[in-house]
């Protein structure tokens, strides 16, 4: 298991839900094409982008307007570790990458899946 990126997704008031993404770039936002797509008013088409290779989380539009956090800070960019948490509105996704020594272990059921929306429509949250 290869530079694979974990991401634990939650929201106040749903189940958390583990998406397994691959080495490429990831792009998370509110677009249907993106890599981890997030429902909601204040989150923009491509909110951010996380590099896997150097594991960078970058924020694809000005910081007053994307409102990112790394584990409770605003930023612009910020190199990822094991457990951080990414703040995007009301959405928290916890960051494992795997070359960081993470084995891929999660807590909850896992579905390997494009986006945020598909988990929700397999895992019965429509």
């Amino acid at each position: 298991m290869n530079n694979m990126i974990f991401l634990k997704i939650s929201r106040p008031g749903q189940e958390p839900v583990d998406a397994i993404l691959g080495t490429a770039l990831i792009s998370i936002g509110s677009a249907d094409d993106g890599s981890v797509q997030l429902d909601a008013d204040d989150i923009q088409a491509q909110h951010v982008k996380i590099e896997s290779a150097n594991r960078r989380i970058t924020a694809l539009s000005s910081p007053t307007q994307a409102q990112v956090t790394v584990n409770g800070e605003r930023i612009v960019s910020a190199t990822l570790e094991n457990g951080d948490v990414i703040g995007i509105g009301d959405y928290s996704l916890q960051f494992f990458h795997s070359d960081g020594g993470y084995d891929g272990t999660l807590d909850t059921k896992t579905w390997k899946v494009p986006s945020l929306k598909e988990a929700r429509r397999l895992s019965g949250i429509v």
